[in-house]
């Protein structure tokens, strides 16, 4: 799951005209989910939830960074092709934008 977020956050500070990883996750909540589920009823958005919260956490995050150090240029090639074939200048940004959007929903 976290090196999912990694590429994620990657690829979506690459491509052109759709934000910050920041921006661009509040924008995809209000236009997937916000009927849905109303962002004052979801766990994360209602709690300080932390991916290494526990007893282990150094344990966990040093098991976790390794396995990020051992893959982490195959998902930044991979966030950089992806972004160069998504920020064609022929591709509108509001296309880009949902194009984004399909693409981070089927991963998560």
């Amino acid at each position: 799951v976290l090196l999912t977020e990694y590429y994620i956050n990657k690829l979506i500070s690459l491509v052109d005209g759709v934000g910050t990883p920041d921006s661009f996750g509040k924008d995809f909540f209000e236009a997937r989910y916000s009927r849905i589920f109303p962002e004052s009823s979801t766990y994360f958005a209602a709690s300080e939830f932390d991916c290494y919260q526990g007893k282990d956490d150094a344990e966990v995050r040093e098991r976790v960074e390794k396995q990020l150090d051992d893959v982490r240029e195959q998902l930044d090639e991979a966030a950089v092709f992806v972004a160069r074939c998504l920020s064609h200048e022929s591709i509108p940004v509001a296309i880009r934008e949902t194009l984004l959007m399909d693409y981070v929903e089927e991963m998560s």
